[in-house]
């Protein structure tokens, strides 16, 4: 298996306890190349749907008017898909750090729950005081933490 790199971020709570552990991949977003707009607000990234949108606005009207020709156009927006799709995890990544997360390291892992595991050692290997009492309930015991809010039903519960 090959090794994939992946952004760890934090998130604390008020009582400054680590709420949230977000891994980004770091890599072409296949997902963002065919689907840019959905992939935005898949993610909550309203301004960035809405520019993408007004900027396919801008070159179709173009096209209409005659401005660019089709082959222009087909060059743009093919242009426009790959820097989209090479950029999309980045500016998800800017995205939550406007949202309060920091950034905690960056990791090289064979999966999502081993990127997560490595991130931890990386946050403990920075802050060796680092306790129990400084991590939220989520993450200690996410199903306890979910059937205290009457959230764990038997379904899987997904965020972002």
């Amino acid at each position: 298996m090959s090794l994939k790199l992946y952004s760890a971020l934090i998130k604390k709570d008020a009582n400054h306890k680590i709420e949230d552990i977000a891994l980004i991949k770091e890599n072409f977003s296949i997902l963002a190349l065919f689907f840019h707009v959905a992939w935005f607000l898949c993610h909550k990234m309203w301004r960035t749907s809405l520019i993408l949108v007004i900027i396919e606005y801008i070159l179709l009207n173009a096209y209409s008017a005659k401005i660019i020709d089709g082959v222009d156009l087909i060059f743009l927006q093919l242009a426009l898909l790959l820097l989209v799709a090479l950029n999309a995890n980045h500016w998800y990544r800017q995205y939550l750090r406007k949202k309060g997360y920091g950034l905690t390291a960056f990791v090289l892992a064979q999966n999502e729950e081993e990127a997560r595991l490595k991130a931890m050692k990386s946050l403990h290997r920075n802050s060796p005081d680092l306790s129990f009492d400084e991590i939220s309930e989520e993450i200690i015991d996410p199903k306890a933490y979910l059937k205290s809010m009457n959230i764990g039903n038997g379904k899987k519960n997904f965020g972002l």
